[in-house]
């Protein structure tokens, strides 16, 4: 099992002589960061409790879609080629959507570790803003996003 340590350290201060020192704590925070880790996970099983009904009327929505055309198009014998092009365009935009929605949900509930990264982060905060809209909007939010470009050299 992989061990996680936490290293000190400080310079210790001579007053007989001038050599450097240095004292060095090593501590074994396995349990810690375990313990971390499930704490963060049910703080986000705890977030995604209370976004499920939210979740749920948004996937409602482009099923209702789905089910409207689909009864249309069965029903209708007599439609034309435009007609059926559109209801089906309705059909797999509302299927992209309800998808989306899951995606979103997904990649926030899963387990994350502690490795470094890249991270969009416009694409993160996105995700969060779509499946949180709900919420905002109900709770009268407002959004600001402010980017800033960090320049790495000349």
């Amino acid at each position: 099992m992989n061990q996680t340590y936490l290293i000190t350290t400080s310079p210790l201060i001579e007053t007989y002589e001038s050599s450097n020192r240095l004292l060095m704590m090593i501590q074994n925070v396995t349990e810690l960061r375990l313990a971390e880790q499930q704490v963060l996970q049910a703080s986000k099983m705890a977030a995604i409790g209370q976004l499920a009904a939210g979740v749920a009327h948004e996937i409602r929505n482009p099923l209702g879609l789905i089910r409207n055309y689909t009864y249309f198009l069965k029903k209708t014998h007599d439609i034309s080629e435009e007609m059926k092009d559109k209801s089906f365009t309705q059909i797999e935009n509302a299927v992209e959507q309800a998808s989306q929605i899951i995606d979103n949900l997904l990649n926030f509930s899963r387990i994350t570790d502690k490795r470094i990264t890249t991270v969009n982060v416009f694409a993160y905060l996105k995700d969060m803003i779509e499946l949180n809209h709900k919420v905002m909007e109900k709770e009268m939010w407002f959004i600001v996003l402010i980017l800033i470009q960090i320049s790495t050299g000349p």
